[in-house]
């Protein structure tokens, strides 16, 4: 399977996503409208997630490549961005648990950035911003 979370394509579909749902975010904040989906949200954090394990095994492969765990790092500061969204959008406590249950499969699996960092540490982490 040559598309995995590594790949500069995935990568670069994940971080426009997530920059088209921020945007529609902040718009609705603006407008006050309500265009952007929880639903959609979690579709989204799901596909992530069905890849995480994969991607967490090949970057533990030797020889490393920079740019496919510059990828990932890519995909992990994208996935905090979904959880915010989907933090911001959840309406009832059906939908917080389904927040718990998505970012609990993803601390489970122990999710590191290339540089050593944390899902907690990404979190707090001012480069974090969407570019």
């Amino acid at each position: 399977q040559k598309e995995t979370l590594l790949s500069s394509d995935t990568s670069f579909t994940v971080r426009a996503v997530i920059q088209l749902f921020m945007n529609i975010y902040l718009k609705e904040a603006h407008d006050h409208t309500r265009d952007l989906r929880f639903r959609d949200v979690v579709n989204a954090t799901r596909h992530i997630n069905a890849g995480m394990k994969t991607a967490l095994h090949l970057t533990s492969l030797h020889p490393q490549h920079r740019i496919q765990l510059e990828n990932f790092d890519i995909v992990l500061y994208s996935w905090l961005h979904l959880v915010f969204l989907l933090l911001k959008l959840a309406q009832t406590e059906t939908d917080r648990g389904e927040v718990f249950h998505l970012v609990e499969h993803t601390r489970k699996l122990g999710v590191k950035s290339s540089s050593g960092d944390s899902l907690l540490h990404l979190a707090v982490n001012s480069s974090s911003a969407l570019r």
